[in-house]
C-alpha cells in the first residue's frame, strides 16, 4: 500500500496518508488512512471512482503501469469503443485515441483500474486481459 506525508487537516502537523484502490462488487473504488504524528488524529476517505492524480502518480510509481490485451467479438472496434465510451464517459474523438494502443496492451492504468475495465469489457463479450506494461 502506497504512502505519503501531507499536512493533517486538525493541527497541520505532518501526517502519514495511506492509500489504495481496488475493485469491489464490480465498483472501483479507493481509500485512505491518514494518520498524524502529532495530534494522532486517524482520518479515513472511502471513494468510489479514480484515484485523484497525485495519488494516483504515486500508485502507478510503486506497483507499475497496466493496459489491458483485448481480443475484440464479431464488432471489432466498434464494440471496443462502445465500452470506452460508456465506462470512461468519453467523447468519440476521445475513445478513438485509445486505439492508437492496439494490438498492444489498451491504455495505461493502476492494476485496480485495468481490472475494472476488463471487467466491462468482459461484461460486452470482449475478452480482456489486464497485463503489466514495461516502462
Amino acid at each position: 500500500m502506497p504512502q505519503i506525508e501531507r499536512d493533517c487537516p486538525s493541527c497541520s502537523g505532518t501526517a502519514s496518508y495511506s492509500f489504495n484502490d481496488a475493485v469491489t462488487d464490480g465498483c472501483l473504488r479507493w481509500s485512505g488512512v491518514l494518520c498524524c504524528d502529532v495530534c494522532k488524529n486517524p482520518l479515513q476517505d472511502d471513494c468510489y471512482g479514480f484515484l485523484p492524480m497525485d495519488l494516483r502518480g504515486v500508485e502507478l510509481e510503486t506497483n507499475g503501469t497496466w493496459g489491458i490485451n483485448l481480443t475484440p467479438n464479431g464488432g471489432g472496434t466498434s464494440s471496443i469503443l462502445k465500452v470506452l465510451r460508456s465506462t470512461l464517459n468519453l467523447n468519440m474523438p476521445a475513445a478513438k485515441a485509445y486505439l492508437g494502443y492496439l494490438p498492444g496492451p489498451l491504455g495505461m492504468w493502476t492494476k485496480a483500474e485495468a481490472q475494472w475495465l476488463a471487467q466491462k469489457f468482459e461484461a460486452a463479450h470482449i475478452a480482456a486481459v489486464p497485463v503489466r506494461v514495461e516502462a
